[in-house]
């Protein structure tokens, strides 16, 4: 009886030990500059409606130094969802399964993005893991200028009846010189559009008069296109950063926008905050907009 009941019990703590054997493991890095997310806390979670399961259905770790974090004692063949749950870090959700027995390494990084202290427009070092805020996006910024529309300007296509510019006074309010690297974030929302500026001398195109300035669709005057007033002039290459392929906040309640700073090529940029409403319908139907203010920012 005795030797039977070892024997139980031996079978007990080998089921026991099992499952403890089994886990996760990976690393955790910033999005966009692939730094390592030190200090980062996550959460590892699956659905069990088992009672004697309930404590291996949720499991919190923090990552180390090096951005690196195991979960052990998960429960075998299960799938277990990771997220940040840190209040200064947003990210996405992925689903692992969890081993039978063994650790399970995740090949790709866990990708986080830093939350700044407060809405505007922020610097983040990954070096230093911190933040420096370059603009507040308020009303009443003495940092928002003023964008001219140049109405009719580019004509003979649809779709390209305006230019916009930004007078020469107002470049010397740029805020800041940002280095390329680093991740700019946007909080708190306000931003619509972001545009590279160019110096555009005084010149006539085709029917068309260009006025002295720095403008922002400047890449208008020169496509090859029969209908435009710039016909195969030479090009020139824009690298604007595409709002779509920047982090956006993955739970909906945060409003985080985030790019690196070496997807920006060198020069001025222009953040615009509002869009205004009522345009012709010629122009909405081609998805025409008039921004009317924003903030320049230099990039190294």
């Amino acid at each position: 009886m005795q030797l039977r009941r070892l024997a139980v019990a031996l079978c007990f703590i080998g089921l026991i030990s099992g499952c403890s054997r089994n886990g996760i493991e990976g690393n955790a890095q910033y999005f966009g500059i692939n730094k390592n997310a030190a200090g980062v806390k996550l959460e590892a979670k699956t659905n069990t409606d088992i009672k004697e399961e309930q404590s291996k259905a949720s499991f919190t770790v923090t990552t180390d130094s090096n951005g690196h974090f195991k979960i052990k004692g998960l429960l075998p063949n299960k799938g277990y969802q990771l997220t940040s749950i840190d209040p200064r870090f947003d990210s996405g959700t992925i689903y692992e399964d969890a081993p039978e027995k063994g650790t399970k390494i995740i090949k790709a990084p866990f990708v986080v993005c830093p939350i700044p202290p407060g809405p505007g427009i922020w610097l983040f070092d990954g070096n230093s893991a911190e933040f420096k805020r370059i603009l507040e996006i308020t009303e009443d910024s003495k940092k928002k200028v003023p964008i001219r529309v140049h109405e009719g300007m580019v004509g003979g296509g649809f779709g390209n009846t305006s230019a916009f510019s930004i007078a020469e006074e107002n470049i010397k309010s740029v805020a800041a010189s940002l280095p390329r690297t680093g991740l700019l974030v946007i909080a708190g929302g306000g931003i619509s559009d972001i545009g590279q500026l160019f110096k555009q001398p005084k010149q006539v195109l085709a029917r068309t008069a260009i006025p002295d300035g720095w403008y922002y669709n400047i890449q208008r005057f020169y496509e090859e296109d029969f209908m435009i007033v710039g016909n195969k002039m030479l090009k020139i290459q824009v690298q604007k950063p595409k709002l779509e392929e920047a982090y956006k906040s993955a739970t909906g309640k945060r409003s985080i926008w985030a790019y690196p700073l070496n997807s920006f090529s060198p020069g001025l940029y222009i953040f615009t905050t509002n869009i205004a409403s009522g345009q012709r319908s010629s122009q909405v139907l081609f998805g025409e907009s008039h921004p009317q203010e924003g903030f320049v920012i230099k990039i190294d």
